[in-house]
């Protein structure tokens, strides 16, 4: 049997109801065994429009002798049943099931992504799935879900921003978010630890982003130069709390950009593909909303 995590969410309708209402749905799935449910929690809605009600959010972990896409087909059908709406990106629903892992498998189809894409950086997803599988390890970075969570927790508010478009996106972001851009390029630039570390000093709660990303210098194999700097700077810049990687456009930088992701950095990482400048904002912000959207009381 595969040991899958599930996040749901709720907040229209009576959300504690359906919750529970999806979970023993779920349990009844044939070839599906439920093995634990987080408490629910409420958190602030993140991303879609504005003043939202809060969100209920749980947990399941399951073992299921189903697959993934049959698995995800299922729970699709439950939310419909439920009176999703899918008219309005990250509006209101009554019920958002999210297939977060599925064993080690790792999928990206235009149906599914697997581990799901943005599990690493959503304090909603992570606390009460923390509480069911703390010790499951993320696919692709390598990080256990209690060490992602404590990253959160604990990181400095610290955004790196890589590829192409990067300049423009970290500087649209500090002026949006009313956060700081980092002078200089990380690995590249000497000066640019100590500009790091006098941005994070002056706003501690704020912001700051970078233009580019010292793990960007293990990129060109072979470069003993940009690998001696990298190595010195590496220690010296904190890990980011959100790697933003910008999936480029051209075939032949799309390797290069998989070196980079496709690590185990133990880091969450939003990627993104190139262009739509709003799209990647919207994205971006989102993102930092939900990374320091920590939940009220259980219920």
């Amino acid at each position: 049997m595969a040991s899958c995590l599930i996040a749901l969410g709720s907040n229209l309708g009576d959300s504690l109801s359906l919750i529970n209402q999806a979970s023993e749905a779920i349990e009844q799935f044939p070839g599906v065994q439920q093995v634990a449910t987080s408490s629910i929690l409420e958190t602030a809605a993140v991303g879609g429009p504005a003043d939202q009600s809060a969100f209920l959010n749980s947990a399941l972990l399951l073992d299921t002798t189903l697959s993934a896409g049959q698995l995800l087909k299922k729970v699709r059908l439950l939310e419909n049943q439920l009176g999703r709406q899918r008219d309005v990106r990250w509006g209101p629903r009554t019920m958002d099931l999210d297939l977060l892992l599925y064993d080690n498998l790792v999928i990206r189809t235009s149906d599914l992504e697997l581990p799901h894409p943005r599990m690493t950086f959503r304090n909603f997803v992570l606390e009460p799935a923390c509480q069911v599988a703390c010790s499951f390890r993320h696919p692709v970075n390598g990080a256990t879900l209690a060490e992602l969570h404590r990253h959160l927790l604990t990181s400095a508010n610290y955004m790196a921003v890589t590829g192409p478009g990067s300049t423009v996106l970290a500087e649209r972001l500090a002026e949006r978010s009313g956060g700081q851009l980092a002078s200089g390029r990380p690995g590249r630039d000497d000066h640019f630890p100590d500009s790091l570390e006098r941005a994070l000093q002056l706003d501690p709660a704020g912001w700051v982003f970078s233009d580019g990303w010292v793990d960007e210098l293990l990129c060109p194999p072979g470069d003993a130069t940009s690998l001696a700097h990298w190595s010195d700077q590496r220690e010296l810049i904190p890990p980011a709390k959100i790697v933003v990687a910008i999936e480029p456009c051209r075939l032949d930088q799309q390797p290069a950009w998989r070196r980079i992701i496709e690590r185990p950095h133990r880091l969450p990482v939003l990627a993104l593909p190139e262009g739509d400048l709003d799209g990647q904002i919207e994205e971006t912000l989102a993102a930092i909303a939900a990374a320091g959207n920590l939940s009220g009381a259980g219920k």
